[in-house]
C-alpha cells in the first residue's frame, strides 16, 4: 500500500506550481494524493477529472461539491462505473441523505452503476432509480456466513 502525500493549496508555493500547470502537477506524485482547499484553485478539478477517467485501474474516492453535497465513499470498477455508499449511524433514512448521491448520479450520467446509504436500521428500502438504504448489520451476517 503506497503511503499518501497531503498538501494544501494554503501554502502558496505549491499553490503557484498548480497555477503554473496543473497537469504537470498532478503528474508528479505517483502515491494516492490528498489536496487540501483544492477550491483555490477550481481548474485543478477539471485536470483531476480527466486523469480519474482515462485511468481504467479501480480507485476508492470521496466527493464535494462547492455546496457541500457529498459521498464518503465513491468506488469505480475496471469498466469505469462507478458505486456510492454514504454512511449514516442512524436507525432511520430520510430522502435528504441521498442528495449527494443524487448529484453523483447526475453529473457522472451512465457511469453512475448504483448508490447505497449504509445505517443501522435492518431493512434494504429503495429511494429511487439504483438508490438503496443498506443495514450495516448486512456486512456483519456476510462475515459470519463465511466462518
Amino acid at each position: 500500500m503506497h503511503e499518501s502525500a497531503v498538501l494544501t493549496l494554503d501554502d502558496l508555493t505549491i499553490l503557484q506550481a498548480v497555477a503554473n500547470d496543473p497537469a504537470w502537477f498532478l503528474s508528479a506524485y505517483n502515491a494516492p494524493l490528498i489536496i487540501e482547499e483544492v477550491g483555490r484553485m477550481p481548474q485543478l478539478l477539471s485536470v483531476i477529472k480527466v486523469k480519474i477517467d482515462s485511468d481504467r485501474k479501480p480507485g476508492l474516492f470521496y466527493f464535494r461539491t462547492a455546496s457541500g453535497k457529498e459521498v464518503d465513499f465513491i468506488l469505480k470498477f475496471r469498466d469505469g462505473k462507478l458505486t456510492g455508499i454514504e454512511v449514516k449511524f442512524s436507525e432511520s433514512v430520510q430522502n435528504k441523505d441521498f442528495e449527494g448521491l443524487r448529484e453523483l448520479s447526475k453529473l457522472t450520467g451512465k457511469r453512475f452503476k448504483s448508490g447505497y446509504v449504509l445505517y443501522t436500521g435492518n431493512r434494504v428500502v429503495p429511494f429511487g432509480e439504483n438508490l438503496f438504504t443498506l443495514p450495516l448489520s448486512f456486512f456483519w451476517e456476510l462475515n459470519n456466513r463465511k466462518n
